[in-house]
């Protein structure tokens, strides 16, 4: 019997990101909007009884937005990339817009009748 030749390994190169600096700040970036848009709702008297006043289609739509968009933020801090996000956010930002225009029309009516 003889030796068996030595195993050799090649592993594929990572994956290309950005550099970690970049990534930082556009995490910030987007927790500075986010601030923003909590500071909006709450200038605006946003609270749970105007939110029930609105039409469920309406509320469904725009929380669903929300939430969908939380999800590739999600995706995004835990196995995802900045590139593969910015791609998806770019299909979503025109519905996501019209919804909030909806959304916020809606309660602009309501706040005007009472």
């Amino acid at each position: 019997m003889s030796l068996l030749p030595e195993i050799e390994h090649t592993f594929n190169p990572p994956d290309p990101r950005p550099s970690p600096l970049f990534s930082v700040v556009f995490t910030g970036a987007i927790a500075f909007v986010f601030l923003v848009f909590l500071i909006f709702l709450y200038k605006l008297n946003m609270n749970s009884a105007l939110f029930a006043k609105v039409r469920l289609s309406s509320s469904m739509l725009f929380f669903g937005m929300l939430l969908l968009i939380l999800g590739l933020y999600i995706n995004f801090w835990v196995w995802g990339n900045l590139i593969s996000l910015v791609q998806q956010l770019l299909v979503l930002i025109l519905p996501f817009l019209l919804i909030i225009q909806r959304y916020f029309s809606e309660h602009s009516e309501i706040r005007a009748k009472s």
